[in-house]
């Protein structure tokens, strides 16, 4: 890539997320230190995550995916991770964690809510997995919970490895297309895949309905609230044409579990002037809930998916790991 286009692209990128340099944590941002009596509504979920954090200690995949929805949706790091229902989780899982050393796990919860009716959560926590010898591994995870009959369940997650943006534009050819979704619609995902079509398409890339839903964006420090500089920003590069947004194969995923809904999609986002622009696949993981009769989204995650073989976030130019 010519240098005069990643100094472009750089500059796209850093404008984008300048808002998340904020001082001080987000407002939505509620990190719990030492014991802390909680709401009685907030018990369920928590303690659920946290056996599901235990399990991963533990390496053992049948405790990680008893807490899950038999249809379950899982996005992995790497670009072919995406999986329908408990079975297939715990299959993927049951591999990974077979291979794992043992390691101590550390949480940071940097985002946590409740639906109006108590049946609906959403948190975000980055996972830090630290073995007895060797480099740490800090993964972001997106979860959406819901309470039935059986108790609290996991209806869809998402882990992602952050990617500094250097390294991402430096080697912008080596991040590989992800795994196509199936598109759906039904309920209240009718409206929710109509918007974000039109958000998809570069029509109406963030519109103020996204107001104070917490981002995640690629780079590790790009995590805070939207706001309207955030948008402002967004638009800005859209107009310029300094950003283009591209669709990728595949539909908008998305399914309505009821006091919570769930999308995911993939797209390319196109950066930098005409005749240097750098294009980066990405993958978007959305929690949406229900408010005044209306399905406003709460928290989206970005993330640039990793080829199959990737075993860290890069901070330099991604190569496949040897086995």
């Amino acid at each position: 890539m010519r240098g005069r286009g990643r100094a472009a692209a750089l500059l796209v990128l850093a404008a984008l997320a300048s808002s998340c340099a904020k001082e001080g944590p987000p407002p939505v941002m509620r990190p719990r230190e030492g014991p802390v009596a909680l709401p009685v509504d907030e018990v369920g979920p928590r303690v659920l995550l946290a056996e599901q954090r235990d399990a991963v200690r533990r390496r053992d995949a049948d405790g990680f995916v008893r807490s899950w929805a038999e249809d379950g949706f899982f996005l992995g790091p790497t670009a072919q991770s995406a999986l329908e229902g408990r079975a297939a989780i715990r299959a993927r899982l049951a591999a990974l964690l077979g291979a794992l050393p043992p390691v101590s796990v550390q949480v940071a919860e940097h985002g946590f809510g409740l639906t109006g009716d108590g049946r609906g959560a959403w948190a975000f926590q980055e996972l830090t997995l630290a073995p007895r010898e060797g480099a740490s591994v800090t993964y972001r995870v997106s979860t959406a919970l819901t309470r039935g009959r059986e108790g609290w369940r996991i209806v869809a997650q998402a882990w992602t490895l952050p990617v500094p943006n250097e390294a991402a534009l430096a080697a912008a050819e080596r991040f590989p297309a992800p795994r196509a979704l199936e598109e759906s619609g039904a309920g209240a995902c009718a409206e929710v895949v109509s918007d974000l079509r039109s958000w998809r398409e570069g029509g109406e890339p963030m519109g103020e309905a996204w107001v104070g839903s917490l981002s995640v964006g690629t780079a590790r420090e790009e995590v805070a609230p939207t706001d309207e500089a955030m948008l402002a920003r967004w638009r800005e590069g859209l107009e310029s044409g300094a950003l283009r947004i591209r669709a990728l194969a595949g539909g908008i995923r998305c399914r309505d579990h009821g006091s919570v809904v769930v999308s995911a999609f993939n797209e390319t986002l196109e950066l930098g002037p005409e005749g240097g622009r750098t294009a980066l696949p990405v993958r978007v993981f959305v929690v949406h809930v229900e408010s005044e009769g209306v399905v406003l989204p709460v928290h989206w995650h970005v993330a640039l998916p990793l080829p199959e073989r990737e075993r860290a976030a890069p901070s330099a130019p991604p190569t496949e790991a040897r086995p």
